[in-house]
């Protein structure tokens, strides 16, 4: 088979062989992946309704918290989908996902927030345990 000829489609089902993942743990992290988006959503709600943080900057903190949150939580909740139906664009989409917002995190945790803090040391082993769950091309 040659390159062309190599499904490449993000929709595609994995192989039962494809994944590492037991069926409990695709659950589970798929449920990690809606969780955490919902969460995200919780804090960009929160963050837009608290006001201005920062009196000086052109770009509130906290609007772009919510828009961070906000953006990165709904891609977080498709992926959570579509990882439990072993699709490759869940794998993609969770890494992405949470990668982003366990660094906002870290970026919140900077200013104080114990919250970004608690995020990113949730999130970490499921982002890590994603990325070597990666898909298997078989040429």
């Amino acid at each position: 088979m040659s390159l062309h000829d190599a499904p490449v489609s993000l929709l595609r089902r994995r192989a039962p062989g494809e994944s590492d993942l037991s069926g409990f743990e695709r659950t589970m992290y798929a449920v990690v992946c809606v969780t955490s988006g919902l969460f995200a959503f919780l804090i960009g709600a929160a963050a837009l309704l608290t006001g201005p943080v920062a009196v000086d900057a052109a770009v509130q903190p906290g609007v772009v918290t919510a828009a961070v949150y906000g953006g990165f939580g709904s891609l977080a909740v498709i992926s959570g989908v579509a990882l439990y139906r072993q699709r490759v664009l869940g794998w993609v989409g969770g890494v992405v996902a949470l990668a982003i917002i366990a660094g906002w995190g870290l970026v919140l945790a900077v200013g104080g927030a114990v919250h970004g803090v608690l995020t990113t040391i949730a999130l970490a082993p499921v982002v890590w345990r994603l990325v070597a769950d990666r898909p298997r091309r078989h040429l």
